[in-house]
């Protein structure tokens, strides 16, 4: 079967990664569940390395909502290797990053080969399983819908963050935009879940 993880560096095959899994010492390794029967581990740093070029280096983080997201990509020019170069930032497709963390790292609740008869082997299935979880997660975050739940929520992040309510809002909901954010807070006075303004909001 052949792999269904993309390349998440375009233009650089060269590349060599390294994955480290778990969080500091005083944390521990911690796994979350992606969807009902892929774990991956809360956080893993990956690293990227070919001869000459910076390095890449990556955080993905698994989310309380188990939705796996970028957290922050650093490329820098270490030792003899060239600048940073603008092509080096459009190279990496993000979504291809997390789906590579997933299919190093994830792993299935179920991954006995006895079970399986389409003649894939543990790994191909193991990987179709993984990333199919990690993009369903990714694509329902995406397509959040506004239920009453989330807007109550929006109104309790906004009531108890009162010097920077909409930013607060954003941070508790990690894969929208401050834009979004600032519609959910509309939604939410909509339905009478927070006072109308007046004059002007406290700052967002």
């Amino acid at each position: 079967m052949v792999s269904e993880m993309e390349w998440p560096f375009r233009n650089h095959p060269e590349y060599e990664l390294v994955a480290h899994a778990g969080w500091p010492a005083d944390r521990g390794d911690v796994r979350s569940r992606v969807g009902e029967d892929v774990l991956m581990p809360r956080l893993v740093t990956l690293t990227a390395i070919g001869r000459g070029l910076p390095v890449v280096e990556a955080e993905v983080v698994v989310g309380d909502d188990g939705v796996p997201r970028c957290r922050s990509v650093r490329v820098a020019s270490e030792g003899p290797a060239r600048d940073v170069q603008t092509s080096d930032l459009s190279a990496i497709s993000v979504d291809a990053l997390v789906e590579m963390v997933a299919g190093l790292l994830g792993s299935t609740d179920d991954e006995d080969p006895a079970v399986w008869a389409d003649g894939r082997g543990p790994d191909a299935v193991r990987e179709h399983r993984v990333i199919r979880a990690v993009r369903a997660a990714r694509s329902d975050a995406r397509r959040r819908k506004v239920t009453p739940e989330l807007l109550k929520k929006v109104a309790a992040v906004y009531q108890a963050n009162p010097d920077a309510p909409t930013r607060a809002v954003q941070a508790a909901f990690p894969d929208i935009a401050h834009r979004t954010a600032g519609l959910y807070v509309r939604r939410a006075r909509d339905a009478g879940l927070l006072p109308q303004l007046q004059e002007k909001d406290g700052p967002a």
